[in-house]
């Protein structure tokens, strides 16, 4: 028998009965919940969030609230507060004012310390209100509940965010404290204007700090909490104070303050101070700052990850910056160069030699910012505001030609190269340089002739010739090899001759760093900015140790430093001069006049480098500035330096080393090639083509050649002229053989080119025998003069036979005359004494230098009369003479005189 079918209506019933007991059952359990103590009701009802919210399990670790980051300056003062879309600053609960604390509970969860994360009973009236509406129109939410959806949820209004936020509040409040929770929430919280939890918002309204807040002042920022820009005092200053009486009527209801405490701070003016986040101090260089460690990949793998640390990982940023340092370099540049939109910009940077440490980092006088682009969407010519920070790179400038500034790395690798600072050359204007390319032929500031000059003066007066040929000598890559070693790493520097006229380019900071190698005595020391960065008590980088390393010898760096004290004291950057301190430094000036610089440094324990650099964003030149018709590296940047360095205390120079000498050999007579060193050539000066006319013997053929004695001890010119002798050899030198000079003089030498036709013998007969041997010294001929004897004849017998007087020049006469005796001619002579009468070799024969020559010189034919013997004389024994009385001799003796008589030569 088949069971009678239900009808349609029958179901419904049934069905109808089934969900209205279901609703009851929901509605008893839901009263059931509501009447329940929270902590039993939170218990049984997470179940039922859970389910109902769908989300995950509660994150292990949340991450931190944005927090900006802080940079100081070496001595602790705020640079800057970096941030990106929260300007907000994290405290510890100790650093917020208790009656802070106090407002924010009861304005807005004055059960806060009894529940355990939710208000069950909070929770369930939303639920029905927002059921009833179809909408969410309540919210119930705990301070708890607020800081799980502002740091883990979206904004979005649904139940099922509604049940996770629940939910992760109560598994929140079984892992912190309500300390911990109240603490950040305070720090997360959005209170108007950009300001990010009670800390930024303390200094935005009130210029103080959170720990400093009173009554008044915490009843109004409680009182923003729900309508940060509807309450807020700025904006709607009447709706903010009748907000904060509100939160200070709701202390006094929960027992936070007593009614009198209320009626007080409600009389109390709004007493806003605002505070916006200023700009930075130094903004060209907190930016050089930001972008260093915006590339630091310890601060993280990519750039994301280190942007999020810096501007919201609340960082503390300690750099090098010297306050003092920095405000004297900035007052430089404004005194001197006074309008922002027509002046050129200047940099001023300063390296602490020993460490490398950046001191000051000044650009102007435009200001750091932007200004509307004009209608062609291009900058305004005459902005009087820049972004563009030209000291360093990657930050939108570019680097700029150092002119004679690189010149004391020239003078460096010539000296590492063994070459003397006192070695010598030429340097006018126009010469062609042997070993560089294409006749390069450089010429001085205002085609200028300097002479002969060594490296000091050639410094002194920045010589461009001089040190091109400086440069070709050592070889121009080993010159930017010692300008690279120095510090000169980010510009481009061609090895070619024309880097050491500041081809090329370099950062100022870089230049800055180069001098300071020198400064530090050869020690390269990195530029760096940034001595710390932390994040709490966790340091994240440091730079305890400066990475300074030797790259210049020790030695080089004081002989330059020696030269560069030089051109401050005399030279091109006299207004460099710093009273009281011993400055050292070069003048740079490109030859377009579009960059000027001048870089220095101090001595002492602690030498300060700086390096001011002057130009157009655009280059151009730089003329009618500050009253200077034309800028160079002597005028402006000199005067900037100059007062950026006021009070730095400078200590001594060490001294170079002594300057090498050497000794002049005597080179006469002697060939070239074996005195000069045949390993080094001197390559500095082109050898001019030999001359194209006939010369006469002695004469300069056109031919130049330049050599080396020793190891570049003395610098030789050998200038060929027409000789006889074999090419090479040396007819005349400058300085004489044996001479003691500083290595490196210049020694001026005639060589002879082996043309010439050898000399002939002059004639010189019946010449005086000195003017024969004037002639012959001339030929560089040795001299023998034979005299043609005569004799002379005795008339008497003199007084004293065996001393008779000698005469052998006509001179004697007066003597012989003295003795009472006469002299005469006895005959005629056929010459006058002292005539030349013969010679050999004869005339026109071809002689050499060093040959002998005999002459035949006359002499007069003399005859001496001696005085009679005296009376009482003759009248003794003739015994008593017998002896000595050469008349008594016998015939035959050997003292008979001959026809002639007794010769005396």
């Amino acid at each position: 028998m088949s069971r009678p079918r239900r009808s349609g209506s029958a179901i419904a019933l049934r069905l109808g009965l089934f969900a209205g007991g279901l609703v009851l059952a929901v509605v008893a359990f839901v009263g059931a919940l509501y009447l329940l103590p929270a902590d039993v009701a939170v218990r049984l009802g997470s179940p039922a969030l859970r389910v109902l919210s769908g989300a995950p399990a509660l994150p292990d670790q949340i991450d931190p609230s944005p927090e900006r980051s802080v940079i100081t300056d070496a001595e602790g003062q705020e640079l800057a507060q970096l941030f990106g879309e929260a300007n907000r600053v994290v405290l510890e609960s100790d650093e917020i004012a208790p009656v802070v604390a106090a407002a924010v509970v009861a304005t807005e969860d004055a059960n806060f310390y009894d529940h355990p994360g939710v208000d069950h009973r909070g929770v369930m009236r939303a639920i029905v209100a927002n059921r009833l509406a179809g909408r969410i129109v309540q919210g119930g939410s705990t301070i708890t509940q607020q800081y799980v959806k502002n740091v883990l949820l979206s904004g979005e209004q649904t139940l099922e965010r509604k049940a996770t936020e629940a939910w992760y509040a109560v598994e929140l409040e079984r892992r912190m404290s309500k300390d911990e929770i109240l603490t950040a929430y305070l720090n997360e919280a959005y209170l108007g204007r950009g300001a990010y939890g009670i800390g930024a918002a303390a200094e935005l309204y009130f210029s103080r700090s959170a720990g400093e807040l009173d009554l008044a002042q915490a009843a109004l920022l409680a009182g923003m909490l729900r309508a940060p820009e509807s309450n807020n005092p700025v904006t709607n200053p009447e709706t903010a104070l009748a907000r904060r009486d509100i939160v200070l009527e709701q202390m006094v209801q929960y027992g936070a303050i007593e009614q009198h405490e209320a009626i007080e701070a409600g009389e109390e003016p709004m007493g806003l101070a605002l505070s916006p986040p200023s700009a930075p101090d130094h903004p060209f260089f907190v930016a050089y700052v930001t972008d260093l460690l915006l590339n630091d990949e310890r601060l993280g793998e990519d750039e994301a990850e280190r942007g999020r640390q810096l501007y919201a990982g609340g960082l503390e940023i300690r750099t090098t910056l010297d306050p003092e340092r920095q405000e004297a370099a900035e007052e430089a540049i404004a005194s001197t160069l006074t309008d922002p939109a027509g002046d050129p910009q200047a940099t001023i940077t300063s390296i602490d030699a020993t460490t490398g440490d950046v001191r000051a980092m000044a650009v102007g006088p435009r200001d750091y910012g932007s200004c509307e682009p004009d209608e062609d969407g291009s900058e305004s010519a005459d902005c009087p505001a820049t972004e563009v920070n030209p000291a360093v790179p990657g930050l939108g400038g570019s680097g700029r030609q150092p002119g004679s500034a690189f010149k004391p790395f020239v003078a460096a690798a010539a000296l590492e190269a063994d070459m003397p600072r006192g070695w010598q050359d030429t340097s006018d204007s126009g010469e062609v340089i042997a070993g560089c390319a294409d006749d390069y032929a450089p010429t001085n500031y205002g085609q200028s002739d300097h002479g002969v000059v060594a490296m000091p003066e050639a410094l002194e007066t920045s010589s461009n010739v001089y040190h091109v040929k400086l440069a070709a000598q050592v070889d121009p890559p080993a010159v930017v090899d010692a300008g690279e070693r120095a510090g000169l790493s980010n510009g481009d520097l061609p090895a070619t001759c024309s880097v050491a006229l500041g081809a090329g380019s370099v950062y100022p900071l870089e230049l800055t760093s180069a001098f300071a190698t020198l400064a530090g005595g050869g020690n390269a020391c990195p530029a760096r900015a940034v001595l710390e960065v932390r994040s709490g008590d966790d340091v994240l980088l440091t730079s305890e140790d400066p990475a300074c390393e030797p790259t210049i010898d020790p030695e080089v760096a004081s002989e330059v430093t020696a030269m560069l004290r030089q051109v401050v004291d005399s030279g091109t950057g006299t207004r460099a001069a710093v009273d009281g301190v011993d400055i050292a430094g070069k003048t740079g000036t490109t030859n377009d006049n579009h960059d000027a610089w001048f870089a220095g440094y101090t001595g002492g324990d602690e030498p300060l480098a700086t390096a001011v650099w002057m130009g157009y964003e655009q280059p151009r030149e730089l003329a009618d500035i500050a009253g200077e018709a034309t800028v160079t590296g002597g005028s402006l940047p000199s005067d900037m330096f100059a007062a950026s360095m006021a009070g730095v205390d400078g200590g001594a120079f060490p001294d170079p080393p002594p300057e090498r000498s050497a000794t002049v050999p005597d080179l006469i007579e002697q060939p070239l090639a074996d005195a000069v060193n045949p390993q080094l050539r001197v390559v500095s000066a082109a050898e001019p083509e030999p001359a194209a006319t006939a010369v006469d013997d002695g004469e300069e053929t056109g031919v130049v050649t330049h050599a080396i004695v020793g190891t570049y001890d003395l610098h030789v010119v050998a200038t060929e002229v027409r000789g006889w002798e074999p090419r090479g050899t040396v007819l005349e030198q400058s300085l004489e053989g044996g001479t003691s000079v500083a290595a490196g003089t210049m020694l001026e030498v005639a060589v002879s080119d082996g043309e010439g036709d050898p000399p002939e013998m002059p004639d010189l007969l019946g010449l005086d025998v000195d003017e024969a041997q004037e002639i012959l010294e001339e030929l560089d001929l040795d001299l023998e003069v034979e005299v043609t004897p005569r004799d002379v004849e005795v008339s008497a017998e003199p007084a004293d036979p065996e001393d008779p007087p000698e005469v052998a020049d006509v001179e004697d006469v007066e003597d012989v005359e003295e003795l009472g005796g006469q002299v005469r001619v006895i005959d005629a002579p056929e010459a006058f004494a002292g005539e030349v009468l013969a010679q050999f070799p004869s005339a026109g024969a071809s002689i050499e230098p060093g040959a002998m020559v005999e002459l035949e010189v006359a002499r007069h034919r003399l005859e001496l009369v001696l005085p009679e013997p005296d009376d009482e004389d003759e009248d003794e024994p003739d015994d008593a003479d017998d002896a000595d009385d050469p008349g008594d001799d016998e015939p035959g003796d050997d003292d008979e005189p001959d026809d002639e008589g007794d010769s005396t030569d």
